[in-house]
């Protein structure tokens, strides 16, 4: 409920407004089905992928316990989630070479 309350501001529309736009979307109800056609298309093995590539490394045996979170380059994370280091995939991949 608190996520839909601050996507709801004015703000928020207007930028969701002129991204769609900008993206070639007629309006929001078209961007939304846009994407929810293309999350219900990951699969689990897609989501397997990126975890073995991106997130896994970050795993610690002894205490097997972190938390990601992926969002928009843009998002705005609430302090009341804790502090977070923000880092693009092309970082991680650059600064974490494995043999993926």
């Amino acid at each position: 409920y608190e996520n839909t309350l601050e996507q709801s501001t004015t703000k928020k529309m207007l930028e969701q407004s002129i991204s769609n736009s900008i993206n070639g979307f007629k309006d929001a109800t078209e961007f939304n089905r846009w994407k929810s056609v293309h999350l219900a298309a990951v699969t689990k093995n897609d989501m397997r992928s990126v975890f073995e590539k991106y997130v896994s490394r970050f795993a610690d045996k002894d205490y097997p316990l972190f938390r990601l979170l992926v969002t928009p380059s843009d998002t705005e994370v609430p302090a009341k989630l804790g502090l977070f280091e923000v880092k693009t995939l092309e970082e991680i991949s650059a600064t974490y070479k494995t043999d993926y």
